[in-house]
């Protein structure tokens, strides 16, 4: 399994919140790992993406070992 830091703010914190009681899911990261599955199991949405938070910016990505 890879590990991937993701920056989450105070909408996605309670987000995950919503989720962990309502689904039983143990930990953040699996209450993120389940809303991830859903999303892509899920016809297309027409949603609007809230704005990215100011800090927040993609790091290169190491080269995976073979």
């Amino acid at each position: 399994m890879d590990r991937t830091t993701v920056l989450v703010g105070p909408e996605d914190r309670a987000a995950i919140e919503v989720i962990q009681p309502r689904y039983g899911v143990a930990t953040e990261a699996d209450a993120i790992r389940l809303a991830l599955r859903v999303l892509a199991a899920s016809p297309l949405l027409e949603i609007e993406l809230p704005p990215r938070p100011q800090q927040a910016h993609r790091s290169p990505r190491k080269p995976s070992r073979a």
